[in-house]
Parts: C-alpha cells; structure tokens; sequence
C-alpha cells in the first residue's frame, strides 16, 4: 500500500512538473503570438532608406539606418486587416495593405521606397581622382547652405562628361569624349558622398602632355513626372551637340521635369 502511495505521488509530480514545463515554453515563445516581419529599401540603389519610420494598428518602429537585407519585425499584433504605413523625409509615403494571421507573418519581398527629392539641394561639385589610367569622380550635392548633403535618397541621375585638352588660356581644346557615364552608390554609413563615376582614359588618350578639363552634367529628375529612358532621350543629343550657354538655355525648359547643374574642372591631370 505505501509503495502504490509513493508511485501515485511520484505521477502527479511528474505531471505538475510537465505542466511547468509547457506553461515556461508558452511564455518564452509564444506560439499564438502575432509577428509581422518585412523589409525596405531605396528603389533606385536597393540600399538603406534613411530616417524610416514605420506604423501599424497601434505601434510604431523609427529605424535610421535601414536596408533590404535588414527584416524589421513587429511584435503582439492583432489578427485581423491592417495598413502597414511606411514614410522617410524626402520619399513617396506607402501604404501596404495586409491581412494579418494569428502567428508570423512575413511579406517576401521589400518595399521600394521612391526617393522624391535630395533635400536643399543648390548644384553638385565633383572632384577628381586619376589613378590606374582611369578618371575616378566624386559627385557630392552641395545645399544651398553651403555644406555637402549626406543622408539623401538615390535619385536616379543622368550623368554626362566632355573632356577635351586645355589650351593656353583657358580654352577648351579638342573634345577627346562627350557621353553619358555610369554612376554608382556607396551606401555605407558615414560616406559624405555617395554617386562615383569612373571614365578610363586610355581609350580617349590623344598622345598629348597638356592638361585636361572635364565638364559635367548631372540631371536630377522628378520621378512622379518623367521616366529615366525620357530624360536620356532629351539630354543625350544636347550635351554632345551643344555648347554650355545654348545648353543651359535649352535644358531650362524642362524646368518642370528636371533640375541640372554644369560643373566644370580645370587642369586635370592625365595619368
């Protein structure tokens, strides 16, 4: 008898025991919770969007450093239909709606945020580099208070470049390339210039000793009123046919469409 009493306490030890056990599981990982987890990214370099901040049902989540590769979750959320809000300065807010289900739930693919403007911009500079036979250019938006904008939303820019010989006198020479070039983006955190372009120079090299000037165009489009292929279809032609002051001219009135600014860079080096 004493010994079927201690196996019937030891049973409901084990089950209290077992009880603990599956009530510590519930609290550590709740698998009723409901999560959301989702990504954004600029749509033009795929990188971070900077100062996001985003909303749904009663919560929010600032992120100022965010990317495509970062998944951002939220937590203790309702099941039920619900808005996913998404904003940061100077791009196009969205909203995202989403059915959400008890447990985790997860949209696959980012969302592209649409850069709308670089804040105070006033023209660009560009500085040069010229190593390895190549032109590498440093692109920086300067504001109209004067310093460089850092943290800004990749726009998607048309870049042309004219090199020609400098002369005595400050006279342009032969033109060696007058074309679009390709840009790239640094998103990495505490870069104060992002756009870099490179031009090889040997292709364009002409033999001679004297220095080169390099003029540039840097169109900034608005992408709620002009596509990139339209840009290119009306600026091509122009930076390589006309001069500066009849291209200014004739550039101006897409004023509503675009903005650029010419730069124009003296006694460069040749490799």
């Amino acid at each position: 008898m004493g010994r079927r009493r201690i196996s019937f306490v030891v049973a409901i030890a084990a089950a209290a025991v077992g009880t603990v056990a599956v009530l510590a599981a519930l609290v550590s990982d709740p698998p009723f919770e409901t999560t959301l987890e989702f990504r954004i990214r600029d749509r033009v370099s795929g990188g971070p969007v900077w100062d996001a901040t985003v909303t749904i049902q009663d919560r929010f989540l600032r992120t100022y450093y965010a990317g495509a590769g970062d998944p951002l979750v939220f937590t203790r959320l309702a099941p039920r239909q619900a808005v996913l809000k998404v904003a940061a300065p100077d791009y196009q807010p969205m909203e995202v709606p989403i059915e959400l289900r008890r447990g985790r739930n997860r949209i696959d693919e980012p969302i592209d945020l649409v850069g709308l403007q670089i804040p105070g911009l006033s023209h660009f500079m560009v500085t040069e580099d010229v190593s390895e036979g190549d032109l590498h250019a440093t692109i920086w938006p300067i504001s109209r208070q004067g310093p460089a904008v850092v943290n800004h939303p990749a726009l998607d820019l048309w870049v042309g470049a004219r090199i020609s010989a400098q002369l005595p006198g400050g006279i342009r020479g032969e033109t060696l390339f007058a074309g679009e070039i390709e840009w790239s983006w640094d998103p990495a955190p505490g870069v104060l210039a992002r756009y870099r372009a490179r031009i090889p120079l040997e292709p364009i090299d002409d033999g001679g000793a004297a220095p080169l000037v390099v003029d540039y165009l840097v169109v900034v489009p608005d992408p709620l009123a002009i596509e990139r292929d339209e840009v290119a279809a009306i600026v091509t032609a122009a930076w390589t046919d006309l001069e500066p002051s009849s291209l200014q001219a004739y550039l101006a009135q897409y004023a509503a469409r675009f903005d650029f600014s010419v730069h124009s860079s003296w006694n460069v080096s040749r490799p």
